[in-house]
């Protein structure tokens, strides 16, 4: 999965005074990135593992409705991925980590995703994210926009 940081000249300056809080901030990055790969592989699993079963989330296409738990992301693990895309790319565009506490942050992001599908189909989507990890585990509320 590619992972870009674009413009973190400001968080490099704050790394040297804190680097304490810069390793956390990565710590959370890494697990986004975890996050998308388990996504992409469709390792409903390690996905488990990385979610709060009580997670929340407004989907584009739960219409504006709170979808509560991972049932409603386990039928695209099931009937998505990978059977129709033949290779995925992911770049991490532009993340900005929030600390909210000893044990919570939030993470917001363009998550720029490349696929070719079975027949060489070419889609580049661009989705703009914003996480909130309850724990250095867990993602417990994921609430996000797409634009394509």
């Amino acid at each position: 999965m590619g992972h870009t940081l674009n413009g973190n000249e400001d968080q490099a300056a704050l790394a040297s005074r804190r680097p304490g809080m810069t390793a956390r901030k990565q710590e959370i990055i890494k697990m986004t990135e975890k996050l998308i790969e388990a996504v992409n592989t469709s390792d409903y699993e390690t996905y488990t593992k990385i979610c709060d079963p009580q997670m929340t989330a407004f989907e584009p296409e739960a219409l504006g409705n709170l979808i509560e738990g991972l049932e409603f992301h386990k039928f695209y693990f099931d009937n998505v991925m990978p059977k129709n895309w033949k290779a995925i790319n992911t770049t991490i565009l532009n993340p900005h980590v929030h600390l909210l506490g000893e044990d919570t942050a939030c993470i917001a992001y363009v998550r720029l995703t490349q696929m070719v599908d079975k027949c060489w189909f070419q889609v580049c989507l661009t989705f703009f994210k914003v996480h909130l990890t309850a724990t250095s585990d867990h993602i417990g509320q994921i609430h996000h926009t797409t634009s394509c």
